[in-house]
């Protein structure tokens, strides 16, 4: 079976951006799951970053 995982690429002050966004679509039932994910994983490599 593939690997079904993705790796992404952006600069620091994008992905404080696309947290934003995450971070304003939590409350959406159906993206919530993936927003919460992705949102924790951005905000553990944002930390590394300082």
């Amino acid at each position: 079976m593939p690997d079904e995982t993705i790796t992404l690429t952006m600069s620091k002050p994008d992905a404080e951006v696309l947290l934003g966004v995450l971070s304003s679509e939590r409350y959406n039932a159906e993206a919530e799951a993936v927003c919460d994910a992705v949102r924790k994983q951005i905000d553990e490599r944002l930390a590394e970053l300082g």
